[in-house]
């Protein structure tokens, strides 16, 4: 668990504790400033229903007091490197399995919609361990999330560096200037066209920080 002021953030990584988020959920979406279904109660269950398998939760939620102010759904998967090395990977819930929306992210009250997101960021950052590659795909330009993630580096510079062994990915929404730039494909001897630029590249090494254990 962390605080930011009057916030706290709780790690879900149960099924039942999934669950008995639906009615804070349902009623987050209806404030949320956010018309995707992709972020939904429904097609977000639904997803984990189906996809979840052998994949382990790691939903983050922002509170209020009692109310439901944010919400970062994520998982945990062990993915083989070139077939070979196991790498733990972290992807938003709805990224994987035969599916492939645009719209993932935060879920986030309006009225506290960035400082929600900076405690979900914050707390992805520094207190979720066993991760070594956050992959953010799939997020909407412009999205709370892009901004958040944006925003921790360039105030905290310390948390990027350029080697390491947890890395973090970024999908097509993070081109925007932000963050360092993708490193561009080299012309080829023969000046064959370049190759459309791939999804989701890494972009820097994050040394590991903060505690090691989960909260």
């Amino acid at each position: 668990m962390s605080n930011d002021d009057d916030l706290r953030v709780d790690r879900v990584t149960s099924v039942q504790a999934l669950d008995g988020l639906e009615p804070h959920w349902r009623a987050l979406e209806e404030l949320a400033d956010c018309n995707s279904l992709f972020l939904g109660w429904d097609w977000q269950r639904l997803w984990w229903r189906h996809y979840g398998g052998e994949r382990q939760l790691c939903v983050l939620v922002a509170w209020r007091d009692d109310r439901l102010v944010g919400v970062l759904p994520l998982y945990l998967e062990t993915h083989r490197a070139f077939g070979l090395l196991p790498v733990r990977k972290l992807l938003p819930i709805g990224a994987g399995g035969d599916t492939s929306p645009d719209d993932l992210g935060m879920l986030c009250e309006p009225t506290v919609g960035e400082a929600a997101g900076r405690a979900l960021v914050d707390h992805l950052l520094h207190h979720v361990s066993g991760w070594q590659l956050i992959d953010l795909v799939d997020l909407p330009v412009g999205g709370i999330l892009v901004r958040c993630m944006a925003e921790a580096f360039a105030t905290k510079p310390d948390l990027m560096q350029s080697t390491g062994v947890n890395r973090i990915t970024y999908g097509t929404a993070f081109g925007l200037g932000q963050l360092p730039p993708k490193p561009q494909p080299q012309p080829s001897r023969s000046h064959r066209p370049k190759a459309p630029p791939i999804r989701t590249g890494v972009w820097r090494a994050l040394q590991p920080c903060g505690r090691k254990g989960a909260d």
